[in-house]
């Protein structure tokens, strides 16, 4: 761009170059006119405009001849350019915005607390009934204990066993005794017909079946002797008996006979009985008197009347007691 100089050196040239036109086509009238000669006027001084900044440039006076003068006017002075203007200060750029404060996350949400299970349930004491053999039924465990509501729970302390049950009393009726009403003919034997019944809902081994008869005995120096004289289903080499002295005595009784099977006499199955079994006990040398009160006998069956001994109909007798295993499963033991 030119500078201020070169601009004013510009105008100068120019404004020279319009004098001159001008001078060049005045006449020569412009100099010499008749008459008396006027004094030249004095020559205009030029404009002084200044170059504004951006300004409008001053025009060079104008040059005014004089009227007779001999001199040529000298031109004017020369205006300078004005003062140029300063651009405007330039504005500094606003503070850039700071980014708004970053938020901190939520605080994350910590599970809730983990629930301890549940202790587990003790495994129960199992029933004194043992196997049902024994009458007893066997007692389940214990129930497992559920896990705690809630997160996973940690596992609780194992369940012990409980204690083996040491074959509890039988249910009423496992085994009965059924037999016919009795005769007292002799005081040298006891004649007694029975069969034994299974009215559980499982087989039972015959080995683990006793039922007892208690009597009075008068003879204590023959010992008691047992005849099997029929049995339907179970063989009478199969059948054992034992005797056994009652002290003190009791009232209608001083001794009992308690009869048994071996372990090949088979199972006595559910809901089922042996059939009819013929005993007859006596002394072994048949010593006279066995048993001389023998309608006093705590186990006695005395007919009703009209009834004949040994025939009809079997009916459970509560006097003669069975077991399962040595425990006590029908009958009424006598005090």
């Amino acid at each position: 761009m030119p500078t201020t100089k070169t601009i004013v050196l510009r105008l100068l040239f120019v404004l020279a170059a319009l004098g001159l036109s001008v001078v060049a086509c005045q006449g020569p009238e412009a100099f010499y006119r008749p008459g008396d000669q006027g004094d030249g006027g004095s020559f205009g001084t030029g404009g002084a405009g200044l170059v504004g900044s951006g300004g409008t440039l001053g025009t060079g006076g104008v040059v005014v001849t004089g009227a007779g003068g001999s001199s040529p006017a000298t031109g004017g002075t020369t205006g300078t350019g004005g003062i140029r203007a300063t651009g405007g200060t330039t504005g500094t750029g606003g503070s850039p915005a700071t980014g708004g404060t970053t938020g901190t996350g939520g605080i994350r949400a910590t599970g809730g607390t983990t629930g301890t299970g549940g202790t587990p349930a003790t495994g129960g004491t199992k029933g004194t009934g043992g196997t049902p053999a024994t009458g007893g039924t066997t007692g389940t465990g214990g129930s497992p204990a559920t896990g705690g509501t809630g997160g996973k729970g940690t596992g609780g302390t194992p369940a012990t066993g409980g204690t083996t049950g040491t074959g509890g009393a039988a249910a009423t009726g496992l085994v009965v005794v059924d037999t016919d009403c009795q005769s007292a003919g002799t005081p040298q034997s006891i004649g007694l017909y029975l069969d034994v019944e299974n009215t559980s809902s499982a087989a039972i081994p015959l080995s683990q079946i006793t039922f007892r008869y208690y009597f009075q005995v008068a003879e204590t120096t023959d010992p008691p002797h047992l005849d099997i004289d029929y049995s339907t289903t179970v063989p009478s080499g199969d059948i054992t008996a034992k005797f056994a002295a009652i002290s003190p005595a009791v009232t209608g009784a001083n001794e009992y006979m308690e009869v048994g099977f071996t372990t090949t006499a088979g199972s006595l199955q559910a809901q089922s009985d042996t059939g009819q079994i013929q005993l007859r006990v006596h002394a072994t040398n048949y010593a006279n008197p066995f048993d001389s009160m023998q309608t006093t006998d705590y186990s006695f069956q005395t007919c009703a009347a009209g009834r004949t001994a040994n025939t009809g109909a079997f009916a459970q007798q509560t006097t003669i007691t069975a077991y399962v295993n040595g425990v006590l499963a029908s009958g009424t033991e006598p005090n």
